[in-house]
């Protein structure tokens, strides 16, 4: 909390204009307008700043910020995604040039260990089969 005295003779002081006091203080230029019909009639008031908000008016304030995000992000990605598409057209760009497809995908990988017991084969890429267990798998090695 701070008194209209003290932002009025902090401006007079200073030589600042309202929206300066205001943004100095953390308040709006209608509560520092407010401090000076107060203080030209001769009355003291208590102004609350920004900082004397508590956690319920931040998470709000938060809240309606979070809000406007959420809806410029929508309104932007289809501008976005419009421009994307319009210079894709512009340079004859196909989509398979943008993001190519793994060549690997669905590939039967190489054989690298071998279970003589059972056949069981596996390409040493991903979890050790059970018949691996603990043991070295170089034993296995083909």
């Amino acid at each position: 909390m701070i008194t209209s005295t003290i932002v009025i003779e902090y401006r007079n002081t200073n030589g600042l204009t309202n929206k300066q006091v205001a943004k100095h203080f953390g308040l709006s230029e209608s509560q520092v307008k407010g401090a000076i019909t107060a203080y030209n009639a001769g009355k003291e008031v208590k102004l609350k700043t920004s900082e004397d908000e508590t956690l319920q008016v931040l998470l709000a304030r938060k809240a309606a910020i979070d809000a406007k995000i959420a809806e410029a992000v929508v309104k932007e990605k289809q501008d976005v995604i419009e421009e994307i598409k319009q210079k894709l057209k512009l340079y004859n760009i196909e989509k398979s040039e943008v993001f190519p497809s793994r060549s690997d995908k669905g590939k039967q990988l190489p054989v690298k260990y071998k279970n003589p017991a059972t056949g069981q084969s596996w390409s040493g890429r991903g979890k050790n089969p059970l018949w691996l267990g603990d043991k070295d798998k170089e034993l296995f090695k083909i």
